[in-house]
């Protein structure tokens, strides 16, 4: 009943200004009453961040006692372009507000209260083979909306963002056939947590594998895969599988992620914009894992 008289009062205010208009307007509701900035100055506390990361919000607001969902929105490029925050008119109340940046066609976000609500790629909840998450980032805040608040005496609050993602680039030399996708090896990233609830904790094992698409970069002579994946640790159960193309799907090398950060001094704990890059080669030698240096200056063979 509380949600359902916050939500009819929210809709009976986004009513009133027409049939106020030619009337005394001292009876109408102000048009906002809660103004909230957005933030995010990424890991060299750089303001501009924001701006340059994020392309759109979208934003959640919750009754803080009980949980229930109040209001939805969404907040595109252009706005944040006019004024980095958004303009609310609430009911009196307390509120929990969470915000999800770039959440886009690779983010599903469930409806429900706030201890139901979660937020994953679109493939996890459809049980489909999950290629990618969005260059995710959240941000949340608790505000009071008092009974006299208005749009002279509005509630202010900053909701500053954190980065819920990281950044894989996986790139594969050495393979015959490139000119023929259907001959490329298949990538397996395995064991990853696929499942955030609406404040960003993990609610699922690690235990998900991705399949994220290569396609071939002439410029490095490769077979390159560039994905976003849900966080994980620098201690972390992940693993990096190439396979044989289908039919048989041999594995041709697996790679434990942790060690391999460990042994090149590769961490994501702490980094807002967290990054893991990783070079595999095969050759008449067998196979390399390295961290790729494209500034080097080496000539590559033809492959």
């Amino acid at each position: 009943m509380k949600k359902l008289s916050k939500t009819l009062c929210i809709l009976i205010t986004l009513a009133l200004p027409a049939g106020c208009i030619n009337e005394d307007m001292s009876d109408c509701p102000p048009p906002y009453n809660t103004e909230l900035t957005f933030s995010y100055s990424g890991d060299r506390q750089e303001p501009a961040m924001f701006s340059r990361m994020i392309d759109g919000v979208t934003l959640v607001v919750f009754d803080r006692a009980g949980g229930e969902r109040v209001l939805d929105k969404t907040v595109v490029k252009a706005d944040l372009n006019r004024f980095q925050g958004t303009e609310l008119y609430l009911p009196a109340g307390d509120y929990r507000i969470v915000c999800w940046g770039n959440a886009f066609d690779d983010t599903e976000l469930l409806s429900g209260s706030l201890s139901e609500s979660r937020v994953h790629a679109p493939a996890y909840g459809k049980g489909e083979k999950i290629a990618t998450n969005d260059h995710l980032y959240y941000g949340e805040c608790d505000i009071t909306v008092p009974t006299t608040a208005n749009a002279s005496g509005k509630v202010t609050g900053d909701i500053p963002f954190r980065s819920a993602h990281i950044d894989m680039r996986i790139y594969i030399k050495g393979v015959n056939g490139l000119s023929d996708p259907s001959a490329w090896p298949e990538l397996e990233i395995g064991n990853l947590m696929p499942q955030y609830d609406i404040r960003m904790n993990a609610v699922q094992p690690f235990g998900a594998t991705y399949y994220p698409a290569l396609v071939r970069d002439d410029g490095k002579k490769a077979l390159a895969a560039c994905f976003q994946v849900l966080r994980f640790a620098d201690d972390n159960p992940v693993t990096v599988t190439v396979r044989e193309p289908a039919p048989g799907r041999a594995v041709k090398v697996a790679v434990d992620l942790r060690e391999y950060m460990e042994k090149n001094a590769i961490s994501v704990d702490g980094l807002h914009e967290a990054a893991v890059e990783m070079l595999i080669e095969f050759t008449d030698l067998g196979v390399s894992i390295t961290i790729p240096d494209w500034s080097s200056g080496t000539t590559d063979p033809e492959i």
